[in-house]
């Protein structure tokens, strides 16, 4: 609230909006035949899944239940429900910005990630220690800011990235000015980033935020 987003980069660097002119500057899509084969597969293995389509995010009607109870939804966050993911992108024809599913189940959670890439033109990532998030090749948090930055003049020497998992990764492997991983974060994100900063619950950001400021003027 005190400091408006000017644009935001989502779905693993998917897409990217300018939100003073409320519009999509730029999309990466998977295929849509290959997003429906995903979807179908995901149906037989019996996990969780979703998919995001033109800023949507269409979760199957039967986990309605599950979604309510186990995810807080962000505000810029439209959702909506569907009888059925797969029908609906192979329907409308749709390539997807991100395919997101979460299974505890480790074991499995590694057999759906193997057969995926083994059979799709997909990149795979993660948010949390249990869930699988594919996305196009070459498409990331990174190579998506390295996109904003160049369209707005910005040198990568003035960039400051925060990271806390592993789709962060790619975002702070990069040479910006700063590379910041949360305290909370694994360990390979922490050898990625250049410096480390308190964990989420002690508002690491905000943290680092005002130590630069106060750095940069004095007295602040």
């Amino acid at each position: 609230e005190a400091l408006p987003l000017l644009y935001t980069i989502t779905s693993n660097g998917g897409l990217i909006r300018d939100e003073r002119e409320d519009r999509v500057i730029n999309r990466t899509l998977v295929d849509w035949q290959v997003t429906a084969d995903i979807l179908h597969e995901l149906e037989s293995f019996g996990v969780f899944f979703c998919v995001h389509l033109d800023q949507v995010v269409y979760f199957q009607n039967d986990d309605e239940q599950y979604v309510r109870n186990k995810y807080h939804i962000p505000g810029y966050m439209e959702v909506a429900l569907t009888d059925s993911a797969e029908g609906l992108v192979r329907q409308r024809r749709e390539g997807a910005e991100k395919i997101f599913l979460r299974t505890d189940d480790e074991p499995l959670r590694q057999e759906i990630r193997r057969r995926i890439l083994a059979k799709y033109p997909v990149f795979c990532s993660s948010s949390s220690a249990h869930n699988l998030e594919f996305g196009v090749p070459g498409s990331s948090k990174g190579t998506s800011l390295r996109w904003l930055c160049a369209r707005l003049g910005v040198d990568g020497s003035e960039v400051m990235a925060f990271g806390d998992s592993r789709n962060d990764e790619s975002m702070l492997s990069m040479d910006f000015g700063a590379t910041i991983a949360m305290e909370n974060a694994d360990s390979a994100l922490k050898k990625a980033a250049k410096y480390i900063t308190k964990s989420n619950v002690e508002l690491g950001v905000a943290y680092t935020i005002e130590e630069l400021l106060k750095r940069s003027y004095p007295g602040i």
